[in-house]
């Protein structure tokens, strides 16, 4: 067992007795001084007021709560960068800026003493902003990682990624690997409201949509642990997912096992989506076939040549 899976049981126990059990058995079998770079953030997220009961006489408390505490000092400092670039995007006319990702989780956390590390930042604004969002950012030393993508890709691309001083920075323009056809409506009920941070229902989809990238020093689990939905925003979750995620239906089933406060829900016919995609695709397959046809240069008439005279031909 590695020295992140008791972590995570601790964080995500049910009850107050399963996860003091899962800490002491962490502290029996894990050597403080060889701490994984997951186990260090992991920590931060348990929050000093859980931790502080546990560590009364342990000798290694001073070296746990340190990690605690430097995991707080860094993520107030990415917080700043954080407000740092959307202050300098909204100042530059870009708008709406919405906070996205695991920035999200961070400002959306309910747990209470706890901070989740920021790793990276990340910014949500429509794609007819994107070009005006790069040059405001690589005008203040933010470094583009690979070549922006054309107009005609954003169907099938949701980000870009910038550099800065060892912290990335991802530009979203949608939140969830959707269908290319459903791109654009996804992207309309993200900036629905314009809100500054993602909408609890929003965040909480993208973390469950199965090909969800996240963060690999944080599990997807911890971070969907740390919000919290209404019985309103889970009706709109539902709503969300059976539209643009159908399979993070699946992944409820783990946030009840591990004691989550999730309601049963039931997903959408598979035949539905099924139907659609056909329907898509015979659409898509049509307008192929139409450019084709019309790529096909008309037959004109060649005109008709003056009948010879037959005094023509003699010498």
């Amino acid at each position: 067992m590695n020295d992140t899976t008791l972590l995570v049981q601790a964080i995500l126990a049910p009850s107050a007795d399963a996860a003091a059990a899962a800490w002491r058995q962490w502290r029996r079998e894990v050597d403080v001084q060889k701490l994984s770079w997951s186990a260090l953030h992991l920590l931060p997220v348990l929050g000093r007021d859980q931790l502080q009961p546990w560590l009364v006489g342990d000798p290694d408390a001073g070296i746990l709560m340190g990690i605690v505490r430097r995991g707080w000092t860094e993520a107030q400092m990415r917080r700043q960068v954080l407000q740092e670039c959307t202050g300098m995007l909204e100042a530059g006319g870009v708008g709406p800026v919405m906070v996205a990702g695991s920035s999200a989780v961070v400002l959306r956390n309910q747990r209470p003493g706890s901070v989740r590390p920021l790793t990276a930042i990340h910014l949500a604004v429509p794609r007819h902003q994107l070009a005006a969002a790069g040059q405001i950012l690589q005008a203040s030393g933010w470094v583009l990682e690979a070549d922006a993508p054309e107009s005609k890709a954003l169907d099938w691309v949701s980000h870009t990624t910038f550099l800065r001083n060892g912290t990335p920075l991802k530009i979203l323009w949608r939140h969830l690997p959707v269908a290319p056809w459903r791109a654009r409506r996804c992207e309309a009920d993200l900036f629905a409201n314009a809100e500054r941070v993602m909408p609890a229902e929003h965040l909480m989809l993208s973390l469950l949509a199965p090909v969800h990238a996240g963060d690999s020093l944080i599990p997807w689990q911890i971070d969907a642990s740390l919000i919290r939905l209404t019985a309103h925003q889970w009706e709109h979750f539902r709503e969300l997912a059976t539209c643009y995620a159908p399979a993070a239906f699946e992944r409820l089933a783990e946030l009840r096992h591990a004691g989550m406060p999730v309601p049963v829900m039931r997903p959408p016919s598979r035949w539905a989506g099924r139907m659609e995609f056909l329907a898509h695709a015979a659409a898509r397959s049509l307008v192929i076939k139409a450019g084709r046809l019309r790529s096909i240069p008309l037959a004109r008439p060649q005109p008709s040549l003056p009948p010879e005279s037959p005094t023509a031909a003699l010498p």
